[in-house]
């Protein structure tokens, strides 16, 4: 009689594998296979399988691990599945590089916002559309309460008060004094801010600002639930939600910002290659425009929620990118520091166009000519490693030293020219250029120009805590932010805007104005509108003086 043959999944063969086949008999039941299966399934989990035929890790009976393709047996939808999921290479795993070079069609990035047609916005509009009225009528009732908790008495300030305290450490990143007590001082007072607000009330508000409840703080660091940025955390919230309301450019780029502080704190990072060396560091992820649509304060250990076998850089990478469509062609740009080959292959599984600069180390083995023979062929010369089966391309191009660039789309084709100085003939010259160095060199400033341009007017505020710092850091950027999507919106209806210090000006003076009406001139309206009267010229006598005056009699 013959026996009816059970089909198995490509799940099924691993977790038979994974079990101990010397408890299978050769006339074992299909009963029994299937009990063996369902036993294993309850333990194991579910194959990392994902669309676009990955490898996975199958172990075999004797130990060795091959790469297989695998199909995937119960397809999830895109929400669902796990970010980091995905065909990640063990460390020491080999990958196999060729001495080749891919040809790669590169898909198209024409940026093509929706049409503003918005009513005409004023710059406090586009500023208030990352920093809200709710956020800021939260500020003025934490505020109150911290000051309750402090003093036992509220401070009895409100939103209006609190946008014209925003307004007033706004201005003064734009008119700058070594001391904010010298914009009330007799001899250095300056109207807009000393009129708006008594300077003992501005330094009640400074010393009891505050952004969220202390009384719920847990100050026990082995808490799990223990936040090191619980002080500023419902702005940040805030902040990262009217982010993402923002149109998102195709191009970005994964960047570090340095926000300068030297007080004490577990936060502060030291960056020798920054203009400001020491501060608090914000991941961030910006358009090619500047405009910075997520970001994540480092912390440390906790900064990533959960880790993966890409390590923090790759991790936080993934973090920022989950506010990002998938598969739509978008292209990611990052440094060294960031980038690896898992993270590549990581990104290319999820629809993620991707370049960046590489350690040696981070190549997964791969082997470059030495930089003395590239030097011996002189500046502009290149080598060209491949790993054809995911289609990632490592390149070695040699400048005044050499650069290691690693990408998931493009790679040597086509060569362009840079123009270089040289010193041999005092002149410049032009030297080839692989394309993935152009698109990198091209796209990978959007984060360093936010920065930039925060750093030109920053608010002129000098503070001990911490979590200050981080909130005023922010309200520059939400400022910048604007200004940025201010200037988009007149391109697209081909206007010319206010430069940034004039858009920093028109918000601080509406913030500075808040809740002033302006009054109406007291008396009837004159027939005449707007033109002015001539005053009438007055007839007078000239009183003689004294010596003039004739005596009578004479």
């Amino acid at each position: 009689m013959s026996r009816k043959r059970t089909h198995c999944t490509a799940e099924d063969i691993v977790l038979l594998l994974d079990a101990n086949l010397s408890e299978i008999e050769d006339e074992s039941s299909e009963d029994e296979v299937d009990c063996i299966i369902s036993e294993r399934r309850d333990t194991a989990e579910s194959l990392p399988c994902m669309e676009n035929q990955l490898l996975i890790e199958v172990k075999s009976g004797s130990g060795n691990v091959e790469n297989e393709e695998c199909e995937e047996s119960s397809p999830r939808s895109e929400e669902d599945r796990p970010f980091l999921q995905g065909p990640l290479l063990e460390r020491g795993g080999r990958v196999m590089w060729e001495k080749s070079e891919l040809k790669f069609l590169v898909p198209e990035n024409d940026e093509i916002f929706i049409e503003y047609s918005h009513e005409e916005m004023t710059p406090i509009n586009y500023f208030k559309l990352f920093c809200d009225d709710r956020m800021i009528s939260d500020m003025s009732k934490q505020t109150n309460l911290y000051s309750v908790q402090k003093t036992g008495s509220s401070l009895n300030t409100n939103s209006v008060e609190m946008e014209q305290f925003l307004g007033i450490n706004l201005l003064s990143g734009i008119v700058k004094m070594p001391s904010y007590r010298m914009y009330w001082a007799s001899k250095t007072r300056y109207s807009p801010i000393a009129d708006i607000m008594p300077r003992n009330r501005f330094d009640k508000l400074r010393n009891f600002f505050h952004l969220n409840d202390n009384s719920t703080f847990i100050d026990n660091r082995q808490n799990p639930a223990y936040d090191k940025l619980y002080k500023v955390r419902p702005f940040l919230d805030s902040l990262l939600q009217n982010m993402k309301k923002i149109e998102m450019e195709k191009t970005l780029a994964v960047d570090e910002i340095l926000v300068p502080f030297k007080g004490h704190s577990s936060l502060k990072q030291y960056i020798k290659n920054k203009p400001h060396k020491w501060g608090i560091k914000i991941f961030a992820l910006a358009g090619v425009s500047g405009i910075v649509y997520n970001f994540k304060v480092y912390v440390g250990k906790g900064t990533i929620a959960s880790t993966s076998k890409l390590g923090v850089s790759g991790d936080i990478v993934l973090e920022l990118l989950n506010t990002v469509p998938k598969n739509k062609n978008f292209k990611i740009f990052f440094d060294n520091w960031f980038s690896s080959y898992h993270l590549m292959l990581a990104l290319k599984n999820y629809g993620f166009l991707a370049v960046g600069t590489a350690k040696v180390c981070r190549l997964a083995g791969c082997q470059f000519e030495t930089e003395k023979e590239l030097k011996k062929a002189g500046r502009g010369s290149y080598d060209c490693r491949s790993d054809i089966k995911n289609k990632i391309t490592a390149i070695k191009w040699y400048d005044n030293r050499s650069v290691h660039v690693i990408s998931n789309y493009i790679g040597v084709e086509p060569i362009g020219k840079a123009k270089r100085w040289s010193q041999e003939q005092k002149s410049q010259i032009e030297i080839p250029i692989p394309a993935a160095i152009q698109q990198y060199n091209a796209n990978m400033g959007g984060v360093d120009l936010n920065d930039m341009l925060v750093s030109l007017y920053r608010t002129n505020i000098k503070v001990k805590r911490f979590y200050l710092r981080i909130f005023f850091h922010l309200l520059d950027l939400s400022v910048v932010n604007a200004w940025l999507l201010y200037r988009r919106h007149n391109k697209q209806k081909q206007e010319k805007g206010m430069t940034l210090v004039e858009f920093k000006a028109d918000i601080c003076n509406a913030l500075l104005q808040a809740g002033k009406l302006v009054s109406p001139k007291r008396g009837r309206p004159s027939s005449h509108g707007n033109d002015k009267v001539p005053n009438a010229k007055r007839k007078c006598s000239v009183t003689p003086n004294d010596d003039m005056r004739t005596t009578p009699g004479l």
